[in-house]
């Protein structure tokens, strides 16, 4: 049985030659949602050691609910005129929206993603 096929995937690349990867998570829905998005496979990450802290700063919400934001530090690592570029599916972005408890719709720029699914983030130039 191929296990990669139920779990998901994450690649971190700092922009400076270290990469982190962590595979075969299982992350779950945040609670009031259906489905994955990236923040739930972050979450996962963050919850086997040696973890992963992240920092979302929001600058806002969409007209369903969602935080639009984006990611400001991953392990403490963040870079003046840099940014965290998320790849998960066919979304390819720095700005993120995140799911809130009053949204039930996961709209266009909230990542989602599936079992199988390999998700990246990359400092790169902004």
């Amino acid at each position: 049985m191929d296990t990669h096929k139920n779990t998901i995937s994450l690649d971190i690349d700092y922009g400076n030659g270290f990469r982190k990867q962590i595979t075969d998570l299982r992350p779950q829905p945040a609670l009031g949602k259906t489905g994955l998005d990236v923040f739930d496979v972050l979450n996962a990450a963050s919850d086997i050691a040696p973890g992963l802290s992240y920092e979302f700063s929001s600058h806002g919400s969409d007209r369903v609910g969602n935080d639009i934001g984006a990611l400001k530090s991953v392990d403490d690592v963040s870079a003046p005129g840099r940014k965290w570029r998320c790849r998960a599916g066919d979304f390819s972005g720095t700005e993120l929206r995140r799911f809130t408890p009053v949204n039930t719709f996961t709209g266009t720029g909230v990542p989602a993603v599936k079992p199988g699914d390999h998700v990246s983030l990359e400092l790169v130039e902004g």
